[in-house]
């Protein structure tokens, strides 16, 4: 709010030379503001017994898809190829929503990062349904491995850390795992594993 006050005083003054470049910070900031807030209120369901989950027969695939399109700004803006290529259909009991938001969080943390490229892998094996996301950015730190499903954890690039938490709390809503790692010769992978 500080950021946007600021912003918005400094064009009122005429201090800035141009005031679209202004708009448009003081529009990202509104934006980040506005995730912030929607992660705390569902984090703050997630907390409450009065939030059950709601099973349902999904698509993962379909879900993917979904998900993707939530970001598809993102990655139109900043010009990223994804791999992702359906296969067969892999069918799981789940949440629609909570999943949706959970993997919506994960592919927004990899896009802050993305160079050129994010890719998608999804397959089942032993009764498990496993989707691997990952991008070709500079991997995560020691900090954030060791840190990050913390819910006082403060994330970078202005992050509050509560995203990784809420995708965290939702997988094991679902009995499910998820990882995170870094791989050669760069990039950051999540690992999200759900029952079928």
């Amino acid at each position: 709010m500080t950021v946007i006050s600021g912003y918005a005083q400094g064009l009122k003054t005429g201090i800035f030379e141009d005031p679209e470049q202004t708009l448009d910070k003081i529009v990202d900031e509104c934006q980040g503001l506005k995730s912030q807030l929607e992660n705390v209120i569902f984090l703050s369901k997630l907390d409450s017994l009065e939030e059950p989950y709601h099973f349902e027969r999904l698509e993962l695939n379909r879900l993917i898809i979904e998900s993707l399109e939530k970001v598809e700004s993102l990655i139109i803006l900043d010009e990223i190829d994804v791999l992702f290529t359906p296969t067969n259909d892999i069918f799981i009991k789940g949440d629609h929503q909570k999943l949706r938001k959970a993997l919506v969080n994960i592919l927004t943390n990899c896009l802050k990062y993305t160079k050129s490229q994010l890719s998608i892998h999804v397959k089942q094996k032993e009764g498990q349904a496993s989707v691997s996301i990952k991008d070709d950015g500079p991997g995560f730190s020691d900090e954030i491995l060791e840190n990050a499903f913390s819910r006082s954890y403060i994330g970078e690039k202005g992050g509050t850390g509560l995203g990784l938490c809420i995708i965290k709390r939702v997988v094991e809503g679902h009995k499910g795992r998820i990882s995170l790692e870094n791989v050669h010769p760069r990039g950051a992978k999540y690992h999200v594993q759900l029952p079928l």
